[in-house]
Protein backbone atom coordinates (compact mmCIF):
# COMPACT_ATOMS: atom_id res chain seq x y z
CA UNK A 1 0.00 0.00 0.00
CA UNK A 2 1.63 3.17 -0.89
CA UNK A 3 2.05 5.90 1.56
CA UNK A 4 1.43 8.88 -0.95
CA UNK A 5 -1.80 10.99 0.04
CA UNK A 6 -4.22 10.86 -3.45
CA UNK A 7 -4.93 14.39 -2.36
CA UNK A 8 -1.06 15.52 -2.27
CA UNK A 9 -0.93 16.82 -6.10
CA UNK A 10 -4.53 18.94 -5.40
CA UNK A 11 -2.84 20.41 -2.02
CA UNK A 12 0.84 21.06 -4.12
CA UNK A 13 -1.22 22.55 -7.08
CA UNK A 14 -3.53 25.12 -4.59
CA UNK A 15 -0.15 25.58 -2.54
CA UNK A 16 1.66 26.50 -6.14
CA UNK A 17 -1.47 29.00 -6.87
CA UNK A 18 -1.49 30.67 -3.79
CA UNK A 19 2.16 31.54 -3.69
CA UNK A 20 2.14 32.49 -7.41
CA UNK A 21 -0.62 35.09 -6.53
CA UNK A 22 1.41 35.83 -3.69
CA UNK A 23 4.17 37.09 -5.51
CA UNK A 24 2.35 38.64 -8.46
CA UNK A 25 0.24 41.06 -6.04
CA UNK A 26 3.98 41.66 -4.52
CA UNK A 27 5.28 42.47 -7.80
CA UNK A 28 2.01 44.94 -8.02
CA UNK A 29 2.87 46.53 -4.91
CA UNK A 30 6.35 47.21 -6.17
CA UNK A 31 5.50 48.94 -9.41
CA UNK A 32 2.67 50.55 -7.99
CA UNK A 33 5.56 52.10 -5.41
CA UNK A 34 8.36 52.57 -8.38
CA UNK A 35 5.75 54.68 -10.07
CA UNK A 36 4.53 56.68 -7.13
CA UNK A 37 8.40 57.31 -6.70
CA UNK A 38 9.01 58.41 -10.22
CA UNK A 39 5.82 60.22 -10.64
CA UNK A 40 6.85 62.20 -6.92
CA UNK A 41 10.32 62.95 -8.22
CA UNK A 42 8.63 64.35 -11.74
CA UNK A 43 6.61 66.44 -9.58
CA UNK A 44 8.93 67.78 -7.52
CA UNK A 45 10.94 69.05 -10.57
CA UNK A 46 7.96 70.61 -12.51
CA UNK A 47 6.60 72.45 -9.87
CA UNK A 48 9.80 73.40 -8.22
CA UNK A 49 8.02 72.88 -4.26
CA UNK A 50 10.52 70.61 -2.98
CA UNK A 51 8.75 68.38 -0.09
CA UNK A 52 9.28 64.84 -0.69
CA UNK A 53 6.61 63.55 1.65
CA UNK A 54 3.92 66.04 0.08
CA UNK A 55 4.89 64.74 -3.67
CA UNK A 56 4.48 61.62 -2.94
CA UNK A 57 1.00 62.13 -1.50
CA UNK A 58 -0.18 63.91 -4.00
CA UNK A 59 1.21 61.06 -6.53
CA UNK A 60 -0.94 58.75 -4.42
CA UNK A 61 -3.77 61.35 -5.36
CA UNK A 62 -2.97 60.46 -8.98
CA UNK A 63 -1.33 63.88 -9.31
CA UNK A 64 1.06 64.28 -12.02
CA UNK A 65 2.97 66.91 -13.89
CA UNK A 66 0.69 66.78 -16.83
CA UNK A 67 -2.42 67.57 -14.31
CA UNK A 68 -1.07 69.10 -11.47
CA UNK A 69 -2.50 72.73 -12.20
CA UNK A 70 -5.70 71.70 -11.18
CA UNK A 71 -4.83 71.71 -7.90
CA UNK A 72 -4.48 75.43 -7.92
CA UNK A 73 -8.87 75.42 -8.18
CA UNK A 74 -9.20 72.63 -5.68
CA UNK A 75 -10.16 75.54 -2.87
CA UNK A 76 -13.00 76.65 -4.78
CA UNK A 77 -14.27 73.05 -5.85
CA UNK A 78 -14.04 72.64 -1.94
CA UNK A 79 -16.68 75.44 -1.30
CA UNK A 80 -18.42 74.27 -4.40
CA UNK A 81 -18.89 71.11 -3.02
CA UNK A 82 -19.62 71.77 0.45
CA UNK A 83 -23.04 71.80 0.28
CA UNK A 84 -23.26 68.41 -1.89
CA UNK A 85 -23.85 69.18 -5.25
CA UNK A 86 -22.42 72.08 -7.69
CA UNK A 87 -24.82 74.51 -8.84
CA UNK A 88 -24.99 76.04 -12.44
CA UNK A 89 -23.30 79.27 -11.41
CA UNK A 90 -20.71 77.44 -9.50
CA UNK A 91 -20.03 74.98 -12.32
CA UNK A 92 -19.19 78.80 -14.74
CA UNK A 93 -17.69 80.17 -12.07
CA UNK A 94 -15.33 77.22 -12.17
CA UNK A 95 -15.11 77.08 -15.96
CA UNK A 96 -14.32 80.45 -16.13
CA UNK A 97 -11.63 79.80 -13.25
CA UNK A 98 -9.81 76.62 -14.80
CA UNK A 99 -9.90 79.13 -18.75
CA UNK A 100 -7.77 82.01 -16.47
CA UNK A 101 -5.71 79.36 -15.35
CA UNK A 102 -4.51 77.99 -18.96
CA UNK A 103 -6.35 74.76 -18.30
CA UNK A 104 -7.27 73.77 -21.54
CA UNK A 105 -9.94 71.44 -23.19
CA UNK A 106 -8.25 67.83 -24.21
CA UNK A 107 -5.25 68.11 -21.31
CA UNK A 108 -4.35 65.97 -18.84
CA UNK A 109 -5.03 68.99 -16.43
CA UNK A 110 -8.83 69.46 -18.03
CA UNK A 111 -9.31 66.03 -17.47
CA UNK A 112 -8.71 66.04 -13.96
CA UNK A 113 -10.85 69.03 -13.44
CA UNK A 114 -13.95 67.53 -15.05
CA UNK A 115 -13.02 64.66 -12.21
CA UNK A 116 -13.38 66.82 -9.63
CA UNK A 117 -16.73 68.41 -11.28
CA UNK A 118 -18.80 64.61 -11.40
CA UNK A 119 -17.92 63.74 -7.79
CA UNK A 120 -16.11 65.47 -4.55
CA UNK A 121 -12.75 64.50 -4.00
CA UNK A 122 -11.78 63.35 -0.72
CA UNK A 123 -10.68 65.55 2.84
CA UNK A 124 -7.25 64.20 1.92
CA UNK A 125 -7.14 65.37 -1.50
CA UNK A 126 -8.21 68.60 -0.14
CA UNK A 127 -5.65 68.87 2.36
CA UNK A 128 -2.89 68.06 0.52
CA UNK A 129 -4.02 70.75 -2.59
CA UNK A 130 -4.00 73.25 0.06
CA UNK A 131 -0.97 72.44 1.47
CA UNK A 132 0.74 72.83 -1.94
CA UNK A 133 -1.26 75.91 -2.59
CA UNK A 134 0.44 77.26 0.36
CA UNK A 135 3.98 76.05 -0.33
CA UNK A 136 3.65 77.44 -3.99
CA UNK A 137 2.72 81.04 -2.34
CA UNK A 138 5.54 81.22 0.05
CA UNK A 139 7.98 80.96 -2.79
CA UNK A 140 6.61 83.81 -3.89
CA UNK A 141 7.47 87.88 -2.80
CA UNK A 142 5.57 87.88 0.36
CA UNK A 143 3.84 91.17 -1.64
CA UNK A 144 2.61 88.99 -4.56
CA UNK A 145 1.86 85.76 -2.50
CA UNK A 146 -0.42 88.48 -0.13
CA UNK A 147 -1.92 89.70 -3.47
CA UNK A 148 -2.40 85.49 -4.48
CA UNK A 149 -3.86 84.34 -1.24
CA UNK A 150 -6.26 87.68 -1.36
CA UNK A 151 -7.36 86.85 -5.05
CA UNK A 152 -7.77 83.11 -4.09
CA UNK A 153 -9.74 83.88 -1.30
CA UNK A 154 -11.98 86.35 -3.17
CA UNK A 155 -12.73 83.67 -5.58
CA UNK A 156 -13.54 81.29 -3.27
CA UNK A 157 -15.72 84.10 -1.30
CA UNK A 158 -17.61 84.24 -5.58
CA UNK A 159 -18.41 80.39 -5.32
CA UNK A 160 -20.01 80.73 -1.88
CA UNK A 161 -22.29 83.05 -3.07
CA UNK A 162 -22.99 82.04 -6.44
CA UNK A 163 -25.32 79.18 -5.28
CA UNK A 164 -28.22 80.82 -4.73
CA UNK A 165 -29.89 83.78 -6.70
CA UNK A 166 -27.78 85.61 -10.03
CA UNK A 167 -24.22 84.93 -8.96
CA UNK A 168 -24.80 85.17 -5.79
CA UNK A 169 -26.53 88.92 -5.67
CA UNK A 170 -29.17 87.94 -3.68
CA UNK A 171 -27.94 85.10 -2.03
CA UNK A 172 -26.89 84.14 1.70
CA UNK A 173 -23.56 81.94 2.14
CA UNK A 174 -24.79 78.41 3.89
CA UNK A 175 -22.76 77.10 7.09
CA UNK A 176 -21.28 74.36 5.03
CA UNK A 177 -19.68 77.08 2.73
CA UNK A 178 -18.71 79.52 5.58
CA UNK A 179 -16.56 76.33 7.31
CA UNK A 180 -15.14 75.66 4.13
CA UNK A 181 -13.83 79.23 3.32
CA UNK A 182 -12.72 79.10 7.25
CA UNK A 183 -10.83 76.26 6.64
CA UNK A 184 -9.07 77.78 3.39
CA UNK A 185 -8.09 81.16 4.65
CA UNK A 186 -6.79 79.39 7.88
CA UNK A 187 -4.93 77.18 5.65
CA UNK A 188 -3.24 79.48 3.42
CA UNK A 189 -2.56 81.89 6.05
CA UNK A 190 -0.44 79.41 8.41
CA UNK A 191 3.22 78.65 7.50
CA UNK A 192 4.29 75.29 9.36
CA UNK A 193 6.25 72.44 7.60
CA UNK A 194 3.97 70.91 4.85
CA UNK A 195 5.88 67.43 6.92
CA UNK A 196 4.43 69.33 10.24
CA UNK A 197 1.16 69.45 8.59
CA UNK A 198 0.49 65.79 6.98
CA UNK A 199 0.47 64.45 10.48
CA UNK A 200 -2.22 66.61 11.20
CA UNK A 201 -4.33 65.35 8.72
Amino acid sequence: MSDKNPLDPVRASHEEEFFHKKNQDLIARLRHQLSTAETARALETATGVHDAELMSWLAELGITPDNAAVLHLVPLFQVAWSDGAIQPAERELLEKAAAETGIAPGTPAHGAFLELLKAPPSRGYYDAALIYTRLVLSALPEAEASAARENLQSLAGQMARAAGGLFGIFSKVAEEERAALRQISAQLEDHPAASDLLKKV
